[in-house]
């Protein structure tokens, strides 16, 4: 894999000082002698979104009330919230900790385009990295088992015990043939119908295509929205000139996923050349999105001569606030905006295979930003792709494998770099011992994410029907409906 040295560092840095900083402390919920539920305690989760832009706390709300998976989807920081009272006991052994994706489910699990010997590759693996973080592996696995639960009860089904523990048992036997190197992550297309069909529709469209859905190309300017299937999927507003201006700035400031100019990587002359090569830039709401909805995104279309050819390119800005196990209570502390934007960057590295492509980071005024290219190689799974009880067991595999292949990656990236011939020696036997030392906790985080998976989701689904029967929560919907009415009644 391409791994740049600096970045190594970091990488190592930032997990070393995950494992210090990973302590238990008290929630904001376990500080009130009256437990803060549904959108009071979303509210307090999430100070970064404001009560006064429809776009963000209240399209949240309203995101997170329309079921119940997109309410899994948009509530890790009140999943963690759980998990600081409940999982202790994980952080006790340092040796069990591995860089975290932090929001393991079936629509985070996708293709993407990573570098690769050197020409652009399509590749597979957990996405969205926005929560990663250092802490005990059995968080991702624990997080990936609800997740199942919960899609399974979203497409009719119910897991019963049995039903439940071969469940647990698919997942956590995946995790551990790729975390040991019995399972690579080439193979995984022929092993998984699934994974497949994502490679195939992932190559079906060109980045012009991809461009048309949200940019008339002829006149070089976003769509005001785009739909999907009759319905309306993305906003898209024109920036106001101070926000164009900010979001010029930052991207003549952003630095590439190796730490050089993005600006070299899309092959620019200079940062001045980058102002010019900006056509059009918009805010960004994804009305499907639950994770990241409510955070500012910005969306830049960049004349089609850029990468030397006819061809537009589209790059998008996303605000990456201190990230969930923080908020949460999970993690005692955290980096500023800037440095988490950076954080997520280097996450690439070491969570991907190869270098990811055109991914960088920057910041506009104190909020940290991931900046990366936009285009057709981005595909997620969904519930379609499994169905009924043989479906989610086969889910299941698929999810341990691609977890322990992250974990796997992520172990090795970590290690400080020496000399060409001390580093391989080095980093091999270090992360064996790692690897072995999570191996030897399977067998009890089998059966703790047995246990404990079936309370998480009663906690999850209590805090879903809080919002449902909340009349706060209500208004903040319609206030979020009626803002995408006067922005889709403006076309």
């Amino acid at each position: 894999m391409l791994h740049c040295n600096s970045y190594r560092r970091s990488l190592a840095s930032s997990l070393a000082i995950g494992l210090v900083l990973l302590t238990i402390v008290p929630s904001a919920s376990a500080q009130s002698s009256s437990p803060l539920t549904g959108e009071r305690l979303i509210r307090s989760l999430n100070p970064h979104l404001s009560d006064q832009d429809p776009r963000q706390f209240a399209m949240k709300i309203r995101t997170l009330r329309s079921d119940e998976y997109s309410f899994f989807r948009g509530t890790t920081d009140v999943f963690y919230s759980w998990c600081a009272k409940h999982t202790k006991d994980w952080t006790v052994d340092r040796n069990s900790f591995v860089l975290l994706h932090g929001d393991v489910h079936l629509g985070n699990i996708g293709t993407r385009r990573c570098i690769l010997d050197g020409a652009p590759t399509l590749t597979f693996g957990l996405v969205d990295l926005d929560e990663a973080a250092a802490g005990p592996f059995q968080l991702d696995l624990l997080r990936g088992a609800v997740s199942l639960r919960i899609t399974f009860r979203e497409t009719g089904g119910e897991l019963d015990s049995d039903s439940w523990r071969r469940c647990v048992e698919r997942l956590m036997a995946g995790y551990r043939e790729t975390l040991e190197g019995h399972v690579r992550a080439e193979q995984l297309a022929g092993l998984h119908p699934a994974v497949g069909r994502l490679f195939a529709e992932a190559s079906r469209d060109s980045i012009q295509k991809h461009a048309k859905k949200y940019a008339d190309l002829d006149v070089r300017r976003f769509k005001p929205v785009r739909e999907k299937k009759g319905v309306v999927s993305d906003l898209m507003e024109p920036a106001n000139t101070s926000e164009r201006a900010a979001v010029v700035r930052a991207l003549h400031e952003a630095q590439s996923i190796d730490g050089s100019p993005l600006y070299r990587e899309l092959g620019l002359a200079s940062r001045e050349a980058m102002a010019s090569a900006v056509a059009d830039v918009v805010r960004w709401t994804r009305l499907g999105s639950a994770g990241s909805q409510g955070l500012e995104k910005f969306l830049v279309l960049l004349d089609s001569t850029v990468l030397g050819k006819d061809v537009p390119l589209i790059v998008e800005l996303k605000r990456q606030p201190v990230p969930a196990v923080v908020r949460s209570g999970l993690l005692a502390d955290g980096e500023s905006e800037p440095l988490r934007a950076q954080e997520v960057a280097a996450a690439h590295i070491a969570l991907w295979p190869g270098r990811p492509y055109l991914t960088g980071w920057s910041s506009i005024a104190s909020k940290g930003y991931l900046v990366r290219a936009k285009g057709p190689w981005s595909e997620e799974l969904s519930s379609d792709d499994f169905e009924g009880p043989s479906g989610i067991n086969e889910a299941a595999t698929l999810m341990g494998r691609v977890i322990g292949l992250a974990h796997r990656g992520s172990l090795h990236s970590a290690q400080p770099t020496a000399t060409p011939s001390a580093q391989s020696k080095r980093e091999n036997a270090t992360v064996d011992f790692r690897i072995r030392g999570i191996v030897d906790h399977l067998a009890i985080a089998t059966e703790d994410i047995e246990r404990l998976g079936p309370l998480a989701d009663a906690y999850l689904h209590a805090n879903f029907e809080a919002l449902q029967s909340s009349r706060d929560a209500a208004q903040l919907s319609d206030s979020a409906e009626a803002f995408i009415r006067q922005i889709t009644g403006n076309r």
